[in-house]
């Protein structure tokens, strides 16, 4: 390994949300706990947009909202993915893999699935499955 390069790295964790970036695959990682709104998710991103927490180029993350209860309105999805489309510099062409073991968590990614414009999202309930299709 090259002096300097890091294979991954905590970034933050603030919260009821942590970041953390590999730097190998290039995939950010964003995991949540606890109750979660439309207003936290945005919040976070901003936040983590705001103070430069995500590398330059980075076009793959996964969401991992497994610890997580999310309390968003099946009507609220498309302010996710409205979200998304506001930040095209970081999120424009992007793979975004969301991973749940909750059924109605899972619903909200799928709803926000069927929205993607100029990003690629899709559920997962696995961290392969969804390694596999970020990646692919």
């Amino acid at each position: 390994m090259e002096k300097g390069c890091f294979i991954g790295f905590i970034l933050s964790m603030v919260g009821n949300y942590s970041y953390y970036y590999d730097a190998e695959s290039g995939i950010m990682y964003k995991s949540y706990f606890g109750e979660i709104t439309v207003e936290d998710i945005e919040s976070s991103w901003e936040a983590a947009i705001e103070q430069n927490l995500i590398p330059e180029h980075t076009k793959k993350y996964i969401i991992d909202y497994r610890k997580a209860i999310l309390k968003v309105k099946s009507t609220e999805h498309s302010a996710i993915s409205d979200f998304y489309k506001k930040y095209p510099s970081t999120f424009k062409d992007a793979r975004i893999a969301v991973i749940s073991d909750s059924p109605r968590n899972t619903v909200i990614a799928i709803l926000v699935h069927e929205k993607d414009e100029g990003f690629q999202s899709f559920p997962f309930d696995d961290l392969k499955e969804a390694l596999e299709w970020i990646s692919g």
